[in-house]
């Protein structure tokens, strides 16, 4: 058996920090709706609620590290989702940081549109040697590449080191659902009527969903895209439903997910709720004037709160209470 890379005297006193609690802001009278909580991922770390994924993603490592039979290098595969890298960054950073080794890294694969066959079937788009994080362009959309696939790219492109550990589906843990109970112990133990989240992180959505059945509330997820309704998360895992002054149209895209997911989670398909990129553009005006920092990924949750009538004729602005998660601050 290898002797872990970590000395003990590390190991005892080794952790990193985790991404909780971010702030709780109410609202009243806001775009439409009276009572209206936002839960602020923009307040984490590196600005990005990608950082409880990265965090959980990063978890068995420090397990290992902790019992002292760390003993090979890892790499993970993520998918290139809104703000990953800076999140990996920070965190193989205190890695680095407390093992004064770097033994850590990541590839984020991007997915192509399917271009011509003769060109490059993946291309190596930056690694300038700063970053933890190598990012591949691939040829075609991600989906269609099997975690196989993924890790012979890396060999190929010899940036694979030790073990390869694929999270671009996910991981085995749950990284998002705290979310729900922060937002009811942050509000007083009240459980938001709807909760609005942007679909550009489908694992967000799928968690959120999960705390909703597990505990059996009668909250209402709403999930919202600025994404056109071509983009790739859109066809793996929905429904697309436009919007517009009166939402009529629709357009059925079949699921191509895997019905369970890592956690072993059924994933039914789901109807997601298109904003419109001038209508968005408005909430992010209005978001700034409220001195609020948002994404245009989550300004587009705001923008759609105006059309919960339609989306819901249940929906009672007076009564009914509204939370939405604002993933990221705005980029500098």
């Amino acid at each position: 058996m290898l002797s872990s890379f970590v000395p003990s005297y590390v190991a005892a006193k080794f952790q990193l920090s985790r991404p909780e609690y971010t702030p709780l802001h109410q609202f009243k009278h806001i775009f439409g709706v009276h009572n209206l909580v936002v839960k602020d991922e923009g307040s984490n770390l590196t600005g990005s609620i990608t950082d409880r994924f990265v965090f959980e993603m990063l978890s068995p490592v420090v397990s290992q590290i902790q019992a002292g039979n760390f003993n090979k290098p890892i790499t993970f595969a993520v998918s290139n989702l809104p703000g990953i890298q800076k999140s990996i960054d920070f965190y193989c950073r205190q890695l680095d940081a407390q093992l004064n080794r770097d033994l850590v890294g990541a590839i984020i694969f991007v997915s192509g549109m399917n271009r011509p066959i003769q060109a490059n079937p993946f291309t190596v788009l930056k690694n300038d040697g700063l970053s933890f994080c190598t990012v591949v362009q691939l040829r075609n959309l991600l989906n269609e590449y099997t975690p196989k696939d993924l890790e012979e790219i890396a060999q190929s492109l010899d940036i694979c080191r030790g073990t390869f550990v694929d999270a671009t589906r996910g991981i085995e843990r749950a990284s998002y659902s705290p979310l729900m109970r922060e937002i009811i112990e942050q509000n007083n133990g009240m459980e938001p009527n709807y909760v609005v989240a942007p679909f550009e992180d489908p694992i967000l959505c799928n968690e959120i969903e999960d705390y909703i059945s597990d505990h059996q509330l009668d909250t209402k997820l709403i999930p919202v895209s600025l994404a056109p309704e071509y983009s790739e998360n859109i066809q793996k895992y929905s429904t697309f439903h436009f919007s517009g002054l009166k939402i009529k149209r629709r357009k059925w895209y079949q699921s191509i997910q895997e019905p369970f997911d890592k956690k072993n989670r059924y994933r039914r398909r789901c109807e997601v709720f298109h904003a419109k990129p001038e209508a968005t553009d408005l909430a992010l005006t209005e978001l700034r004037q409220r001195h609020l920092s948002a994404s245009a990924q989550s300004a587009a949750s705001f923008s759609i709160l105006r059309e919960l009538p339609q989306i819901d004729p249940s929906f009672d602005s007076t009564k009914h209470s509204v939370a939405v998660i604002n993933i990221a601050r705005m980029e500098d």
